[in-house]
């Protein structure tokens, strides 16, 4: 089905929704029914609260400590972490949509222990967010997956709709992490295809995100506890999920030698960002194997040479890159080098020449730089 024939789909279904009476934040809702769901500790009429403990990613022994690339100085535990994540009535985070699952992963006795909280109903939004507020009470490095662009404002904005304050508190977002490290080989950066592609998790039977606001009208509507479980089973996955990236993000980086094929580029790439040298030898393998990524671990290398004034080492990847690709970065950097380190002016010229003729948005610089170095030669060749 095309995006369009999608998009008229759920347009359909949420007008049918509407005229069946569906309730919204703010709207009249019936009483609480008293209705207990399997499974789950009744706090009020519409708060819900469980428990479960999973095996740990981390294992129960070993280094509890990690920094880079999480923290961008310093050291953390894992003891401090919490793993979070919402499930909303909508993927904004507009007045009109509310947060009504909530969890939270941490690390007790070697265990990822999963605490969530459910609102069966609006009326009760209040005190589920107390709920959550309380929880996050201790001190806590707060990790999520996109949760700094979407859970962290929908819960901002949700506290100061119901006169709360919302706890300020360090957050890691996997998701960023996720894109430097992956975006350039797996086919997007979603929470379930790095599962599948890095992590070699395949959900069965999973609840579909995009299914999840309509399950939860449909029990708001028909009281019927059963069309919750892939909710709740959807939601622990992703914390259990991301408790284990994190783990995975944490062993490549204590390990690079261990990196897998492409993840090496990337992972070199990081960790050049942070100053660590095992970035300069992942990139230099990836370079000196000729495969997918060489030409960019080439470049990159090249202008990190560059920045530690190591000139020789820049000139010698530029130059072997220009003459394989003709790349125009790596023609720029070269003509620069000749002509203000080397002096060689005519070298420089045959560099910039060549480049017109492919000269994409470069031409104006390229014809400044030609009639700059033609000068120079002139000048020279009238001494």
């Amino acid at each position: 089905m095309s995006p369009e024939g999608k998009l008229a789909d759920r347009l359909r279904r949420l007008r049918e929704a509407g005229k069946q009476g569906r309730p919204g934040p703010g709207a009249a809702t019936r009483p609480s029914s008293g209705k207990e769901i399997p499974g789950w500790k009744r706090l009020s009429d519409h708060v819900f609260i469980r428990e479960k403990i999973y095996p740990s990613p981390f294992g129960e022994e070993g280094e509890k400590h990690f920094s880079a690339p999480f923290l961008a100085e310093g050291k953390g535990s894992l003891d401090n972490l919490v793993f979070y994540d919402l499930e909303t009535t909508g993927l904004s985070t507009g007045a009109g949509v509310v947060a009504f699952l909530a969890g939270f992963g941490r690390i007790r006795d070697g265990k990822l222990a999963v605490k969530q909280f459910f609102l069966s109903d609006f009326p009760g939004e209040e005190l589920f967010l107390r709920s959550i507020i309380a929880e996050l009470e201790d001190e806590g490095i707060l990790v999520s997956y996109n949760g700094r662009t979407f859970d962290r404002h929908l819960l901002i904005s949700r506290s100061l709709m119901n006169r709360l304050v919302f706890p300020s508190l360090p957050e890691i977002d996997l998701l960023h992490l996720s894109r430097r490290l992956w975006r350039d080989h797996i086919p997007s950066c979603s929470l379930s295809s790095v599962e599948e592609n890095i992590l070699g998790i395949v959900r069965v039977n999973d609840v579909r995100g995009m299914d999840i606001p309509d399950l939860y009208f449909s029990f708001q509507r028909t009281e019927r506890t059963e069309l919750l479980e892939g909710i709740f089973k959807h939601h622990v996955m992703d914390i259990v999920s991301l408790a284990s990236l994190f783990q995975h993000i944490r062993f490549i980086w204590e390990n690079p030698s261990r990196c897998r094929g492409g993840e090496r580029y990337s992972l070199g790439r990081l960790m050049l960002h942070y100053r660590r040298s095992e970035g300069e030898t992942l990139l230099m393998q990836v370079w000196e194997e000729g495969r997918s990524f060489s030409k960019k671990a080439g470049i990159l290398l090249s202008f990190y040479y560059k920045r530690l004034g190591r000139f020789d080492l820049a000139y010698s990847l530029w130059n072997r890159i220009w003459e394989s690709a003709e790349d125009p970065l790596c023609g720029v950097e070269l003509a620069k080098y000749y002509e203000h380190r080397k002096k060689d002016y005519k070298k420089a010229l045959e560099i910039t020449q060549s480049m017109l003729n492919n000269p994409g948005n470069m031409r104006e610089k390229l014809l400044h730089r030609m009639n700059r170095l033609e000068r120079r030669i002139g000048r020279a060749n009238r001494r």
